[in-house]
């Protein structure tokens, strides 16, 4: 879907004349997520990370979260913005030919996933997505551990297999009540699809190829830039061709979870009783270069 999303803006010049689009987008670094956002982030209807509203950071200033329903692009107005309730750029791609299993039932309406089988029996063979371009303006608190999102949004736009099927600005969309502007609005499942990303028991893969393309008149593809996937640490190891490594005295890398500990020797003094947090650890070699890639083991995200 990035790669789509780059076509889209190279074909459609009103679109890159935007400030967001045309400077901030394409310093994007993406996450990948290759199942529906709704398999692994709950468990008995309940979200799995606890959300930190206050404590929340992007991982870098500029992101990328992409998963079967969407991609969304997340962008710190100042660098390094700390929690939910701050603004911040975003925009919004859905892929509409999408199956309706790959969106999230507690974000899409039973309305707007009856619009999405309309408009695939509309366009049968066609990859139909919206583009959605606004920023958080202002968010409200609810309760102990909640928060409502309100989205500016800039532009909106849909597209059919790249090209444009209409365009309208902000005050076009309240003055005529554009109805399909409510189908983009994943972009709140893209903070909690990052929060579980970077959860302390998970890993995640950074894959860069060998040649990275520079910022130019072309977006950067996705085989052509750094790429952040959360992969079981079996699986970084075969990637990583590490997993017949551990013979004899040396082990095999392995990964060592984050946790709490409770400080009991006497060294510690008046910190003795006190639970501490460990930090997660990769023991081993955490890079390695693999048919033109380079892969790396981040714990400092």
């Amino acid at each position: 879907m990035w790669n789509q999303l780059c076509k889209i803006i190279e074909k459609n010049p009103g679109l890159s004349e935007h400030p967001f689009i045309r400077e901030v987008v394409p310093q994007a670094r993406l996450f990948m997520f290759d199942k529906p956002s709704h398999t692994f982030l709950y468990e008995n209807g309940n979200v799995k990370i606890k959300e930190n509203f206050d404590e929340f950071r992007l991982p870098f200033d500029v992101v990328a979260v992409q998963d079967p329903a969407s991609l969304i692009v997340i962008a710190d107005v100042k660098s390094g913005q700390k929690g939910y309730a701050v603004q911040r750029d975003l925009c919004e791609l859905i892929n509409l030919s999408a199956d309706s299993a790959a969106f999230d039932t507690k974000i899409m309406s039973l309305e707007n996933v009856e619009h999405l089988q309309y408009l695939k029996k509309q366009f049968p063979n066609a990859i139909v997505t919206m583009l959605a371009i606004g920023s958080m303006e202002k968010v409200s608190h609810v309760g102990d551990e909640d928060y409502n999102f309100h989205v500016k949004l800039q532009a909106y736009a849909g597209f059919i297999d790249g090209n444009i099927t209409s365009f309208k600005t902000g005050a076009q969309m309240a003055k005529d009540g554009y109805p399909m502007q409510d189908l983009c609005r994943n972009w709140p499942i893209a903070l909690q699809e990052l929060e579980f990303a970077l959860a302390p028991k998970n890993f995640i893969l950074e894959t860069t190829p060998k040649r990275v393309r520079e910022l130019g008149k072309k977006i950067p593809r996705q085989h052509e830039r750094p790429v952040y996937t959360i992969l079981e640490p079996n699986k970084i190891r075969k990637i990583m061709g590490l997993s017949q490594l551990g013979n004899g005295s040396s082990k095999m890398p392995h990964e060592r979870r984050g946790h709490y500990r409770t400080l009991q020797h006497e060294k510690y003094g008046d910190n003795r009783g006190r639970v501490s947090w460990i930090k997660p650890t990769w023991i081993g070699p955490a890079e390695a270069c693999i048919n033109n890639k380079q892969y790396r083991v981040r714990l400092d995200l």
